[in-house]
């Protein structure tokens, strides 16, 4: 393995858990704030903070991370003029849920545009396909994407850029790299529902380290299985949305909202923090399909 200052290290197995970014492909994407790091995220907050009343702020992405920086913005900074932008908002959930969503994004203060497409970010605002949106800050949360070093590595990848794996995580044709989380496309009757989000990433790491055990013991490492269980929302410190899902990530029928919603989203984010306290005790949904065997590890 390649370092950057030159040097390489070598190893048995290695563990590829590169995550992702926000795609960055929009023209003008440099004067736009994201939310995909720490760093970002700080200078986003150092900008909100300098920012006077009544200042046009943009979110530009109607995905979770976009719903999510909007209220979170318009409940911390109740003086700014707080707009969302984009072709649709809460796309994969049911339409009563977006409804709902959309109102508690209005009673929030926030201006939905919707229908939209962003053409580029200017220095002081949005072009969009309907005309221009004044900006003083505008937060990237549209798509994500991976970082290249699998495909500047000359391992092989999807069309987006994931690493390809088998059912049990393994590279393909490179047996000793193992992947987890975002940057990684396994096989899709194991893992087309699996969305990018920790809700995923979690048990894709649990399950890569049990992959590595396996091989190390010479043993045939297990074929994945992770369900999904649902959204869980954050609209501010006060409100917020659960959309159940069935274990392919399917809307099922149960939500929640109101601050019955903001406690529940709260203990999944402190339960994250707690899985990897005591990552012996973590445990996962297994996935709506059985297993499927996977050949043997073979060296590289």
């Amino acid at each position: 393995m390649r370092l950057d200052d030159g040097g390489a290290l070598d190893f048995d197995y290695l563990l590829y858990a590169v995550g992702s970014t926000a795609a960055r492909g929009m023209t003008g994407s440099e004067h736009a704030w994201s939310i995909a790091d720490l760093d970002g995220a700080e200078s986003l907050r150092t900008r909100l903070r300098q920012l006077p009343a009544q200042a046009p702020v943009v979110i530009v992405g109607g995905g979770l991370t976009g719903i999510e920086s909007a209220a979170e913005i318009a409940y911390r900074y109740p003086s700014l003029d707080i707009a969302l932008v984009s072709r649709s908002v809460a796309a994969g959930l049911p339409a009563s849920s977006r409804a709902r969503i959309h109102d508690k994004l209005a009673n929030a203060g926030v201006a939905l545009h919707t229908g939209l497409r962003v053409t580029a970010i200017r220095a002081g605002g949005v072009d969009t396909d309907g005309g221009r949106l004044p900006s003083d800050c505008t937060v990237w949360a549209g798509s994500l994407a991976v970082p290249d070093l699998a495909l500047r590595s000359g391992l092989p990848v999807a069309a987006d850029g994931r690493l390809r794996t088998d059912d049990a995580l393994v590279c393909l044709h490179h047996r000793r790299i193992v992947g987890v989380g975002d940057a990684v496309a396994p096989p899709a009757h194991v893992g087309a529902h699996l969305r990018m989000s920790c809700q995923a990433a979690l048990p894709m790491g649990a399950h890569g380290a049990d992959t590595v055990l396996a091989m190390i013991r010479g043993q045939q490492p297990s074929s994945v299985s992770i369900g999904m269980t649902g959204q869980a929302i954050s609209l501010g410190r006060r409100d917020g949305f659960i959309q159940a899902a069935h274990r392919d990530d399917t809307p099922a029928a149960f939500a929640l909202s109101g601050r019955a919603a903001a406690v529940v989203k709260e203990r999944v984010c402190r339960f994250t923090v707690t899985s990897m306290r005591f990552p012996r005790a973590y445990r996962w949904l297994p996935g709506a399909t059985p297993s499927v065997p996977v050949p043997p590890p073979v060296a590289a």
